[in-house]
């Protein structure tokens, strides 16, 4: 109640009145500005002296509207674009909240007289017009119909706030149903709405405000009036029809039951629950009724119904959107449990009467589908009441199973559209991953379930892997992978379980997977092939690599497969290039992976692999293919290294074979893989580090094994930069390599340096990477000997442009890393001035040097910032124009910008500069 007269007494009753008299820029606005001021005019003739807005009062302007309202209303049909009804209806719904709020007697005493009037304006607008300009008049007397309706709604918002109004209960419903509730089934579509949107308003008013017999006057009187229309559709569809309906009178039935049911989708979730299952009991009944194969007389219709039947019915299923949370859904949660079993029974009238493809066969299976969908998680959760707990543990294992059998059966032909084939498996998905099926499958031993009964649930979601569910498995084969990753993920805790535990998952979860491997075999089309192996790498993605081969073993094909002993199967390559693909891009499931599987299994079919492809038995063709899986098995590393768990017992011997595999020319792929991971594994222990406010000794413990490992990664690392720059390769190779390539394909050539460039790029990362957590004593040292032999090639009179650029590179990646303090800093500026200053090295090595000052200006802005070294570094990029190379002008902007983002703005010094 008080609410209702707040959002009045916030705006003065004089600014209402003024903005009535202000008109507008359209002729309704112009009109209404020309009533009210004509009102308030007189008004202030009656009292002497009167010429503000301040002093009309709601009381004298409510009167004044209101007698002249009830002038206007004649026998004789008005013309209504001349009548000053429609302004006279505008005014009296700004006026009435304030009078009910400052004068509530007067408004009750008025009440009678306001009814009658509103009512009266009701009755004199024509049902049909006969007029010859009919649109004109249509559109006029509907926008006077539609306002007495809005104002209407003010009127008995006026009366149900007031606590006197126990005697206007007669009053008040009388008026209600001629002005609001008759034009339910009005067949002009804005009339039916706004006549829907007030008795909402009306019933929102109720359920907000405190309780009362008036307030609930509106809605019990709408409980009743939908239950009599509903009893009254239900009763015609069960008698024997004396005499043959026709056809519009059967469809004006249909429609007026369509129109009550939109209504009552948005008003049972404002209503109590005993006016919920009194509805939601009679919808039942009806649903029941229409799917009935010996009731189908008009399929399109009985669709519709049916429809509009389980829309409503669904917003007491679903009470997640409910406002009123505390209410005691007992009765509810019962009634749901009754119509679960009801519902499911009716499987295959739903499939029988949605066959026919008419308009609505669609929506009707997606509705059915949501319905089970929400009554299953609904008495699943935790909320569901104490008293139907009992009731929910007996009825869980039968029922479960079959909601999942019966929402597959509704996608097992083509009689529906893909769009709602789509929306049908969203809901089975939403099912498989609430919260209900989460918590049972992780307190499995303290609930009593059947035993077979998650058994039977994947039994049942099997079936879509079956040739009938063909044309619709890109929507089906992902349902089975969510089931697959939620038992996983329910039975199996971040932390790890024991063997029996994981044996039991394993049974569950296999059939599953294998049932999609073997289906991949079994087709022969690209896009069914493709669907399959999207679903295996939702599986991976929400296990891990680890976890998933556990269900599947590589190394076993068909018996008419091509296979290599030890290697991978051809008939299970694929699975290779979905789990490479679908663990690549992040961490997307709870579980650490661990070096040591990488180490045992991945690596152990790497050799295996390796070893096949030097089998004399084997064609070029088939020896690359098993060169090429060693790489793919490879390609997992990085996944293994984000956050595992076991790198104080596997990293130390894991590095040892990284440092060989860097190295291993037959395989040069390898390396832009090996220190992907190596960034990868460097970055996570420092992010984790940072992050760590409570001191946990297993993350000092992993920073200090990767730090000593570190001292053996590092300089294989600087030896490889090297290597690829072909720093160390004789001249007489390079001159040999250059006669080979006189007449080669320059494209080829291109490639090759381009793929070097990129494996020189991921090893200056993984420096970059692993600097920061390797001792400093050792670092220094590698730095040192790098800015030795960077002067050293500066000085030589040979030709050192690839040693220097190579140099350069490693003191950029240490420079990137941030490890480094001010002292080598300081060294390394001294060290590439000379580069920057002069062109005499070519334009590569200023450029890296360029690049090497970039990463300084960057990194360490206090130390080009710092007083005593600003001047000579802004005179050395000034000075150094002069012998500044084309390709290095790009550098040099970068370093003039990221010396100006070190400026800090409140120091004088550097802003004067």
């Amino acid at each position: 109640m008080d609410s209702f007269e707040d959002q009045f007494e916030a705006v003065p009753f004089a600014q209402v009145v003024e903005s009535l008299c202000t008109p507008g820029r359209d002729e309704n606005s112009t009109k209404t500005a020309a009533v009210a001021a004509a009102l308030v005019e007189v008004i202030q003739e009656k009292l002497t002296g009167a010429n503000s807005y301040d002093e009309i009062s709601p009381a004298a302007l409510f009167a004044s509207a209101l007698n002249a309202l009830a002038s206007t209303i004649t026998s004789d049909t008005i013309d209504v674009a001349s009548s000053p009804q429609l302004s006279l209806l505008e005014i009296l719904g700004q006026v009435i909240p304030f009078v009910s709020a400052s004068n509530p007697n007067l408004y009750l005493h008025q009440f009678s007289t306001t009814s009658r009037a509103l009512r009266g304006v009701v009755a004199s607008i024509p049902k049909s017009h006969h007029a010859q300009d009919q649109s004109k008049v249509s559109v006029g007397w509907n926008a006077l119909l539609r306002q007495c309706i809005r104002t209407s709604c003010v009127a008995l918002n006026g009366i149900l706030i007031l606590d006197n109004a126990k005697s206007m209960e007669k009053d008040v419903l009388k008026f209600f149903h001629s002005t609001i509730l008759q034009h339910f089934d009005d067949p002009r579509a804005k009339v039916r709405r706004q006549a829907h949107a007030s008795t909402l308003e009306l019933l929102h008013l109720s359920s907000s405000a405190e309780s009362s017999a008036v307030l609930k006057l509106i809605p019990d009187h709408m409980v009743e009036y939908s239950q009599h229309i509903l009893e009254a559709f239900l009763s015609s569809l069960g008698q024997k029809k004396k005499k043959k309906e026709n056809e519009f009178e059967t469809r004006e039935k249909s429609v007026r039951l369509m129109h009550l049911l939109s209504f009552l989708e948005q008003f049972l979730p404002i209503t109590d629950v005993a006016a919920r299952l009194k509805i939601g009991s009679v919808l039942m009944k009806i649903l029941e009724r229409i799917i009935s194969v010996e009731q189908i007389n008009e399929a399109l219709s009985n669709i519709l119904v049916a429809n509009g039947c389980m829309s409503v019915l669904l917003q007491i299923f679903d009470h997640s959107n409910r406002e009123n949370h505390n209410v005691d859904l007992a009765e509810e949660d019962a009634f749901c449990a009754q119509q679960w079993a009801i519902l499911l029974q009716s499987s295959v009238k739903i499939v029988a009467i949605t066959k026919n493809g008419n308009e609505g066969s669609g929506e009707c299976r997606i509705l059915y589908a949501r319905a089970i969908v929400a009554i299953s998680t609904r008495l699943l959760s935790e909320n569901i009441s104490k008293a139907q707990k009992p009731v929910m543990d007996a009825l869980l294992p039968k029922l479960l199973p079959l909601s999942f059998t019966t929402i597959i059966n509704c996608v097992g032909d083509d009689d529906i559209s893909q769009d709602a084939v789509q929306s049908i498996c969203a809901e089975l998905s939403r099912l498989i991953r609430c919260d209900g099926i989460q918590r049972i499958l992780k307190n499995e031993a303290e609930v009593d379930t059947s035993p077979k009964f998650i058994e039977s649930c994947v039994s049942a979601v099997s079936k879509v892997l079956h040739f009938r569910f063909r044309s619709n498995w890109d929507a089906t084969l992902p349902c089975v992978a969510s089931l697959a990753v939620t038992i996983v993920q329910g039975m199996i805790p971040p932390s790890g379980a024991d063997e029996p535990h994981m044996a039991k998952m394993q049974a569950r979860v296999k059939p599953l997977v294998w049932g999609l491997v073997q289906l991949h075999a079994d087709v022969d089309d690209k896009n069914s092939k493709q669907v399959i192996e999207d679903s295996v790498g939702i599986v991976v993605k929400g296990v891990g690599a680890e976890i998933f081969m556990g269900f599947v073993n590589l190394s076993e094909g068909s018996k008419d497969s091509d296979v290599i002993h030890g290697a991978v199967s051809n008939d299970l390559a694929w699975i290779l290039n979905a789990i490479k693909s679908s663990i690549s891009a992040a961490d997307s499931n709870p579980y650490r992976p661990r070096l040591a599987f990488f180490q045992s299994q991945i690596l152990g079919l790497a050799r295996k692999c390796d070893a096949a492809s030097s089998s004399d038995d084997l064609t070029a063709v088939e020896a690359s293919v098993q060169r090429t899986r060693v790489i793919d098995l490879w390609s997992l590393l990085p996944s293994f290294c984000l956050h595992p768990l076991d790198i104080e017992t596997t990293f130390p011997a894991l590095a040892q074979t990284l440092v060989r595999a860097m190295s291993d020319k037959r395989y040069p792929e390898l390396l832009p893989i090996i220190c992907t991971g190596i960034t990868t594994l460097s970055y996570d222990i420092m992010e984790r580090h940072e992050n760590d406010i409570s001191g946990d000794e297993t993350i000092e413990t992993d920073k200090r094994i990767v730090s000593e490992c570190s001292t053996k990664i590092l300089p294989s690392l600087f030896k490889l930069v090297e290597t690829l720059h072909g720093v160390g390769v004789s001249k007489k190779d390079s001159s040999h390599k250059d006669d080979m390539d006189v007449d080669g394909d320059a494209e080829g050539e291109n490639k090759i340096l381009s793929q070097e460039a990129q494996r020189v790029i991921a090893v200056t990362d993984a420096i970059a990477a692993l600097a920061p957590l390797a001792p400093d004593q050792f670092l220094m040292g590698l730095f040192k000997k790098v800015i030795q032999r960077l002067l050293a090639a500066s000085q030589s009179s040979e030709d050192e442009t690839e040693k220097m650029c190579t140099l350069l590179g490693l003191a950029q990646a240490l420079v990137k890393s941030k490890c480094l303090n001010e002292e080598s800093i300081s060294l390394l500026y001294r060290s590439i001035k000379p580069l920057i200053q002069s062109d005499e090295q070519g334009p590569r090595v200023q450029k890296r040097a360029y690049k090497v000052f970039a990463e300084i200006c960057q990194h360490y802005s206090g130390f080009v910032t710092a007083p005593e070294r600003l001047n000579e570094i802004i005179d050395l990029l000034i000075g150094a124009t002069m012998v500044l190379q084309v390709s290095a002008r790009h550098m040099r902007l970068r370093c003039i910008k990221f010396v100006v983002d070190g400026f800090d703005s409140s120091n004088t010094s550097q802003m004067d500069t």
